[in-house]
This record gives C-alpha cells, structure tokens and sequence, in this order.
C-alpha cells in the first residue's frame, strides 16, 4: 500500500530570463468600421477687400504700315511721288462780238471783235450767227444795240436756238416814220444750259434797216 505524501519542498529560486521568441505571423485584416456622422458646415468667412489696380502693361509694337493711297490727277493737277500740284488755273470764259450793220428778219450777223482773243475757254462760233455755250456754266448776257434808217416799230430777241427758245428781254423799238434813229438800248440775262447750246440774237418784227451794237458773254465764276 502507498505511504502517506511527503511535505512540499522549498520553492526553487527563479532562472533568468529568456531569450526574446521569433514576431508571430501578421493577423487578418479586421473588418471596416461603421461611417462617421457628416460634420456641422462652417461659417463662411467674410469677403476679402478688392485688390489694387495691377500697373498698366506695356505698349504693344507698333503695327506694319498699310499700303498706300490711289490718287488721280485731274484737270490742272499733277501728282509727282507723293506730291500734289496745281498746274493751272480756270480764268472764266467770256466773249464779245459785234452785231452785224444790215438788219433783216431772221437771225443777225454775229463777228468776232478784234483781236480773237476775246474768245476764251470755251466759248467758240458757230458758223457767222451763233455763239457756242458750254452746259452746266452760269453766264451773263449782256446786249447794247442800235438802229437807224428805219421805219418802226422793231423787236429783237435773244435765242437758245438749240432748244428753240427766246430768251431775257426783247427789245423793242417803237417809233413810226421813216429813216428814224433809234436810241441804244441795252439789256442783261443769266443762262445756265445743261447742254451746250447755240446763241442767236434773231429779228422777229419789222422792216429792213441798218443795225449796230455788240454782245457780251461772261461766265460767273
């Protein structure tokens, strides 16, 4: 049979400690945790001051010249290079002609006066009646007349014989008698035709005589 238990033994004194085990194998990843709540939007901030005025850039290059202008040289202009001129000057146009010394009905005998040179710029004779005018100039007509050895009365008339027109005012001798010498008698108009036209100075009324005067025809400038 077993004989009773021994009594205990003193506690052994510990030993030192051991040297540091190997690290354990890294664990499984844990499950993700619940979303947090949305936080409390912040106040927003007060609106900043207005920035000062940047300085002015620089100024740019200055662009490539454009091509040059197309000019055309008219009458009494020239253009050399890039200079204009006046060649000319316009002087008006103007004419005297004397009026023929036998009058009949018709138109009278107009004649250049001497010299020719009373004829300027444009105004020329038609045949030994007319008086050629230029269109769209203004001209004054003037007309000193006078006749003798006559018996009236008489009347004489400025002509746009191109168009078949009387024009200004006629002049009218009317004493009776014979071989009668009448007074000069003058008288002016303006004419502007717009187109070149012959001038006549025509007898519309009374018998043959004798005639003198002169024309003159200036354009107004």
């Amino acid at each position: 049979a077993a004989g009773p238990a021994g009594t205990n033994g003193t506690n052994g004194i510990d030993g030192a400690t051991g040297l540091t085990g190997a690290t354990g194998l890294t664990g499984a990843t844990g499950l993700t945790g619940a979303a947090g709540s949305n936080g409390t939007n912040g106040i927003d901030g007060a609106k900043g001051l207005t920035g000062a005025t940047g300085l002015t850039g620089a100024t740019g290059l200055t662009g490539a010249t454009g091509p040059a202008g197309s000019y055309t040289a008219g009458a009494g202009i020239d253009i050399t290079g890039s200079v204009i001129s006046v060649t000319s000057v316009s002087t008006p146009e103007y004419a005297y002609v004397s009026i023929g010394n036998s009058s009949l009905l018709g138109m009278q005998s107009l004649t250049a006066m001497n010299p020719s040179s009373t004829y300027l710029n444009g105004i020329t004779m038609n045949g030994s009646d007319a008086m050629v005018l230029q269109a769209n100039k203004m001209y004054e007509v003037t007309i000193n007349f006078y006749i003798y050895n006559a018996a009236g009365p008489y009347t004489y008339k400025m002509k746009d014989a191109t168009n078949g027109v009387f024009l200004g005012v006629e002049m009218y001798f009317g004493q009776s008698g014979s071989d009668v010498s009448y007074n000069m008698q003058t008288t002016t108009f303006l004419i502007k035709p717009t187109t070149s036209i012959d001038l006549k100075f025509e007898k519309t009324e009374g018998s043959d005589c004798n005639s003198t005067g002169r024309i003159v025809v200036k354009e107004l400038k």
